[in-house]
């Protein structure tokens, strides 16, 4: 499996000298969070996203329809070619600590870009189609009632995956929604009402969209002015089946946890699961390793 098939093709670019508000409107238009910086030959020498444009512009209040994307871009710490495999792009990825990987022809020219997200879609593919195969070789269950499906994975997602997010007041300025974002190290703040009621989600993504590229002074707007309303939320005790179902039925990455009381309690993102279930998943690896090794063993000690 190379990159040319996988990757995804004809990115988003921009000169490295556009401005910056520049950058933000060509996200919004064009519905990405990254944009590749190229040269005039149409090499990568770059990638600037939306939380660079929020903690590398925004906070330190540069002056956006003038300063170039030049000044906040992260240079290109890894590529990859069309040929490239996937296996080796995504250890490529991991030694750079990078989650995009910009792709190019023979000729240096970017043609693609390969993210985690597109990694983890092909990864989930082929884990389908092994549990498909296992499942096949297996006794047949019993029937079960359709209730039950809910409850496939009886672990509690607020024990588990369950991190404290960061909160702020509807009526906090998108400044401090900023610098809360930078302190606390996160992309997204839940925007809580008395009792630490979810009223509202604000993400790095729809500052830039919601503020940046429409010119909106940061200062003056409020967290509630472009926060998303209708928060998609959980129980704390919700299983995980139930969270990856509301999370794909509704295209969101983040669930904020209620407790009994219809109050904040966690939050769990899609990134904190795959780092659980990778984890897991390098345990079941090396355990089967383990057996096979031990298989081998019998069957040459046969011999």
């Amino acid at each position: 499996m190379t990159l040319a098939s996988h990757a995804t093709p004809s990115p988003e670019t921009i000169r490295p000298e556009a401005s910056i508000l520049e950058a933000a409107k060509r996200m919004t238009e064009s519905g990405v969070g990254c944009l590749v910086a190229v040269d005039g030959r149409e090499r990568p020498v770059g990638v600037v996203t939306d939380r660079d444009i929020v903690i590398r512009a925004l906070l330190p209040a540069l002056v956006l329809e003038e300063e170039p994307v030049s000044s906040i871009l992260s240079p290109v710490g890894a590529k990859a070619r069309e040929v490239t495999s996937v296996e080796r792009a995504i250890t490529r990825m991991a030694a750079a600590g990078v989650r995009r990987l910009p792709v190019v022809d023979n000729r240096g020219q970017v043609k693609g870009v390969f993210a985690y997200d597109d990694a983890l879609q092909l990864i989930a593919g082929h884990l389908s189609l092994v549990a498909g195969a296992v499942a096949a070789q297996l006794p047949k269950p019993s029937p079960r009632p359709a209730a039950d499906e809910e409850h496939a994975w009886e672990i509690p997602t607020a024990r588990q995956y369950h991190r404290e997010p960061a909160t702020i007041a509807a009526g906090a300025s998108v400044w401090e929604v900023v610098h809360e974002m930078d302190e606390r190290g996160t992309g997204s703040v839940v925007v809580v009402a008395e009792g630490r009621r979810p009223v509202g989600i604000l993400t790095d993504r729809d500052i830039v969209r919601r503020v940046v590229a429409v010119g909106g002074d940061p200062n003056l707007t409020t967290a509630g002015d472009v926060m998303t309303k209708d928060v998609v939320t959980v129980s704390e005790d919700a299983s995980l089946h139930k969270v990856l179902a509301e999370a794909k039925e509704h295209g969101v990455r983040r669930l904020p946890l209620l407790d009994s009381r219809g109050e904040l309690s966690g939050m769990v993102s899609l990134d904190d699961v795959v780092a659980e279930l990778s984890a897991e998943l390098a345990d079941l690896a090396d355990a089967v390793r383990v057996e096979m090794r031990g298989l081998d063993y019998q069957s040459l000690a046969r011999h």
